[in-house]
């Protein structure tokens, strides 16, 4: 069967419009499903990691604030104010083991930067060694202590930063400023940070205002300019946000930051994706497996119910193309479709109206073969026994006259009539012999097959190649199945002379453990074969559909094979049983 026939099938459009949909649909459900969970899992993560970098931000600015609370409590000193330099000396000394927290050191400058008085004594002040300015300036406009932004120390190299608070007058005017410094790579401001998980490759991280690291859990990194890269540039903008966004290495990154308060700094927490999502891709897994079992399960009770319905329709279909071509009909088990049965039960009473009257015109015909046979046998007897003898008869008289006369235009005369009754002879012997197959009575099947090729190939119009075969060991056959195969290889012989154009047929005889088969076989124009022999006597040509039917009525299997420029090939198969 060809593809384009086998696409429109039954199986095939039930595979196309019912069980493919519905696996489209499951995969697509499936899919869907797992982007749609991808989406909120994602979203989730997401958000969780909002929450860590507010918790982180609110822990950091906490110990913040505890830094500028220290300042703003020590500037309240009215001693600060004093002129004397050991007054001021003394105010900070006092105050040294609160001020531990400024590893950088403590100092009391005025409003332009200039040092005043610091601590301890035996470091020189660092605000010969960073610019202020900034830092003052923000000073002027705040209330309470603000916060630097990463500076270096010109003496060391070391980031640090700086937080100040104002001294204030009676007036609450600014007089002075109290700074204090904090080195950032042992700065006790990293402590909440460090503290924080963040999955399994996860970190958080400390910018300014400005984008630069003042923590980061590689040391390394600290100072380092972060202000363009993509999350670090929201944070400058001030505010709290998540999002997924993709790294400069190309993976995808799960980010959130929220803003230190106070100190205009940004926390940023920051994980990969595939990490993050990792521990939940165990049941996305399993989720995935299910949905395809559940898919697989049902696309196979799918096609099993399409299977219901096709298989009894398809075998509906070869029992009718066999009743269609005469074969026997086999029986149906009952599908279990109420519709399918019934249609089922229908086409069995069909086939059975159909296998009687069959059955009794195949009756009829072998009445009228063995009639046809009988009456053959007669006219051969007939012929043989009168025609034959009249003509010979009639020949000894010729011969008599013959001798009898020196008149050599009566001898010519009757030389002629001798050849033609000699001729007449000749063709009422075949024609008997055509009748009635006396070598097939007297010396057998094989002998009487050879007779006919051998008769084909030396006629008029003789084929230039004509054999005959027999493979086998010689079986026992019923005379009518002699009858019938020696009556087969003369119509198919016929039939090849008169109307096959070929230059060769090959007979051949074989006789296998069960059954006898004759086969014919030419190399002539060929035919399209109909799909049923009916056709042949519609066009008036009866010898093909004679010689299934005479098959047909012994029991035997009759194939006919063609193809245009091609040839024929004839088979008929008897059981020996």
């Amino acid at each position: 069967m060809r593809i384009s026939q086998r696409l429109h099938t039954l199986r095939a459009y039930a595979l196309v419009w019912v069980v493919l949909p519905m696996a489209l649909i499951l995969m697509a459900t499936t899919g869907g499903g797992i982007y749609l969970y991808q989406r909120v899992l994602t979203s989730i993560l997401v958000e969780r990691h909002k929450q860590l970098a507010s918790v982180a931000a609110i822990s950091v600015s906490e110990v913040v604030d505890g830094y500028g609370r220290v300042l703003e409590a020590l500037a309240g000193n009215p001693d600060l104010m004093s002129g004397s330099v050991e007054v001021r000396a003394d105010v900070l000394e006092g105050a040294a083991e609160a001020l531990e927290i400024f590893n950088a050191g403590v100092m009391v400058s005025d409003l332009v930067g200039n040092p005043l008085t610091y601590a301890p004594e035996s470091s020189p002040p660092f605000g010969d060694r960073v610019p202020l300015g900034e830092l003052l300036e923000a000073l002027r406009q705040e209330t309470g202590p603000v916060f630097s932004n990463v500076l270096a120390d010109s003496r060391n190299g070391q980031e640090l930063i700086l937080v100040a608070a104002p001294i204030l007058a009676e007036n609450n005017q600014i007089t002075g400023a109290l700074i204090g410094g904090v080195y950032l790579r042992d700065a006790q401001l990293s402590e909440p940070i460090s503290r924080l998980q963040v999955g399994a490759d996860g970190f958080a991280y400390l910018v300014d205002r400005r984008g630069t690291i003042i923590f980061h859990p590689n040391n390394d990194q600290i100072g380092a300019d972060f202000s363009q890269r993509p999350f670090v540039a929201r944070v400058l903008a001030g505010g709290s946000e998540s999002a997924l966004l993709q790294g400069q290495s190309g993976e995808w990154l799960l980010a959130a930051v929220a803003p230190v308060a106070s100190t205009g700094w940004g926390l940023i927490v920051q994980e990969s994706r595939a990490s993050a999502v990792a521990p939940a891709q165990v049941y996305i897994l399993a989720a995935i497996i299910v949905a395809l079992a559940a898919a697989a399960i049902v696309v196979f009770f799918s096609w099993q119910g399409v299977r219901r319905l096709v298989v009894p329709i398809h075998l509906l279909h070869q029992q009718t193309a066999r009743l269609a071509r005469g074969e026997p009909v086999e029986g149906f088990s009952a599908a279990g479709i109420q519709e399918i049965d019934a249609l089922e039960q229908a086409f069995v009473q069909m086939a059975n109206q159909v296998a009687s009257y069959r059955a009794g015109l195949r009756r009829y015909v072998d009445d009228m073969t063995q009639s046809i046979e009988d009456e053959r046998r007669r006219i051969a007897r007939e012929l043989h026994d009168e025609t034959t003898q009249n003509l010979l008869a009639i020949g000894r008289r010729l011969e008599y006259y013959q001798g009898s006369t020196v008149d050599p235009e009566r001898l010519k005369s009757i030389t002629d009539i001798q050849k033609l009754v000699g001729d007449t002879l000749k063709g009422v012997r075949q024609i008997s012999q055509d009748m009635r197959p006396l070598v097939l009575e007297d010396l057998g099947l094989v002998p009487a097959l050879q007779a006919l090729v051998k008769a084909v190939h030396q006629a008029d119009n003789a084929l230039p190649h004509a054999s005959f075969d027999m493979c086998g060991e010689p079986q026992s056959l019923t005379p009518a199945q002699e009858l019938a195969l020696y009556r087969v290889t003369q119509e198919a012989l016929n039939n090849v002379v008169k109307h096959s154009k070929a230059t060769g047929a090959w007979v051949e005889l074989a006789y296998k453990p069960d059954l006898v088969e004759i086969s014919i076989r030419d190399n002539g124009c060929g035919f399209i074969p109909p799909s049923s022999l009916i056709e042949f006597t519609q066009r008036g040509s009866f010898g093909l559909m004679g010689i299934q039917e005479r098959v047909w009525a012994l029991g035997g299997n009759f194939l006919l094979h063609s193809s245009p420029d091609k040839g024929t090939h004839v088979v008929v198969q008897f059981p020996l049983s």
